[in-house]
């Protein structure tokens, strides 16, 4: 392999795609986003590492959440479902590295605004103590159509109990 020196403003989306220089074994992601905004749920068959260069980001990884700032990095296992949001009120910037030539992604879970905000809804009732009937008549009053991994569906007031429920 020749040694390639690759401008990162001319990468397409931002992303390094290995195959496409020089077949590296890994591809690259250059993340900076806004606060409140990450990707849904989703696994790859190889690890994913995250270098966290400027600001916050909580991390849900199989059954853990994790936290990390500026100067942290985060290893996910491979074939773990995982997302991230940046949990902080600056940007996030990071560098995500697929330990892969080509990404591979298997999406479980697209996310909306609506349904987050359903989500948290539901999940502040539940600590507040409220019974999961209660928070999910509050919560499925306000539920409408909304993308699930299965397509569009309806976010239903039992399907409001079962996420309290588990809170």
């Amino acid at each position: 392999m020749d040694v390639h020196v690759v401008k990162q403003h001319e990468l397409p989306a931002g992303e390094l795609i290995g195959a496409d220089h020089g077949g590296a074994g890994v591809c690259v992601i250059f993340v900076d986003a806004p606060p409140g905004l990450g990707p849904s749920l989703h696994k790859h068959p190889y690890e994913e590492l995250f270098i966290v260069l400027e600001g916050e980001v909580t991390f849900l990884a199989g059954d853990d959440e994790v936290r990390a700032r500026a100067g942290d990095i985060v290893i996910v296992p491979p074939n773990t479902p995982h997302e991230f949001t940046n949990s902080g009120d600056q940007r996030l910037r990071q560098i995500d590295i697929h330990v892969s030539p080509t990404f591979s992604t298997g999406w479980l879970l697209q996310r909306c605004r609506a349904a987050d905000r359903l989500v948290t809804m539901a999940t502040r009732a539940a600590r507040a103590g409220a019974r999961p009937e209660t928070a999910g008549r509050v919560c499925g009053s306000q539920a409408g159509r909304h993308p699930r991994s299965t397509g569009g569906g309806r976010w239903s007031r039992l399907s409001l109990v079962a996420l309290v429920a588990s809170a």
